[in-house]
């Protein structure tokens, strides 16, 4: 395990060192109007796009992507103000790759495997491990969803839930981790897109309380204040 670990932060290591080199050569290439160092910037960027997919699992690999796709965007429609003339790429090229950029980026991706419009940076999600079967879990968390919100979507096959509560959503993944462990990942966004962490603890404390006291108290009232 820990020679694992070792392994996949080396990997990590290599993959933002070749990023922040494929970022210098690209945008050195269009401030410097170098074809060699566009060819160079972008074939290392695609490289770490391709190792992303191959590396990393399906429910990570678009929140890693995406940030990868917002950092990128966001450099190209910066240096695009320093440009020479001469670019090899036209300005409306480099602006129309930017912001097609930033769109993709922005797009989050969500535990269900669904994406939503918002902050790809920020830390959105929860995750806690239970000695339970996977069914306590799963029952707690709809009851949680619907105490405090409404749930919207129950995903038998994904093990997936998606609700709503005070205006943002929340989703929940419930999945056996050993055989006498239950792994719960929820994440929350508010209706602006923007990571909601805080009402994702809040979510995972009282699942963590309703499947120790089998019951929430008093009278199953709801643990989040309401939004003002």
């Amino acid at each position: 395990m820990m020679a694992e670990r070792t392994l996949l932060l080396s990997t990590m290591i290599i993959l933002v060192a070749l990023l922040i080199a494929g970022l210098f050569f690209w945008g050195r290439g269009i401030m410097k109007s170098r074809k060699s160092d566009l060819l160079i910037g972008s074939y290392d960027i695609a490289g770490v796009f391709i190792a992303s997919f191959a590396l990393f699992g399906s429910s990570l690999v678009f929140s890693v992507v995406g940030i990868l796709l917002f950092v990128f965007s966001v450099e190209t429609l910066i240096v695009s103000l320093f440009a020479k003339q001469d670019c090899p790429i036209q300005k409306k090229e480099r602006i129309g790759l930017g912001i097609a950029a930033l769109i993709l980026g922005c797009a989050v991706s969500t535990v269900d495997r669904h994406h939503q419009f918002g902050n790809p940076i920020s830390k959105d999600k929860v995750v806690a491990q239970y000695e339970l079967p996977p069914k306590e879990i799963w029952t707690a968390a709809k009851d949680v969803i619907r105490i405090n919100g409404v749930l919207a979507t129950e995903d038998v096959m994904q093990a997936t839930l998606e609700g709503t509560v005070n205006g943002g959503k929340v989703w929940l993944k419930v999945e056996a981790d050993e055989p006498k462990y239950t792994r719960l990942t929820v994440q929350a966004r508010t209706k602006d897109g923007m990571a909601d962490l805080a009402l994702a603890w809040e979510i995972d404390k009282q699942i963590a309380v309703r499947v120790a006291t089998k019951n929430l108290t008093p009278g199953l009232k709801s643990l989040v204040p309401p939004t003002k």
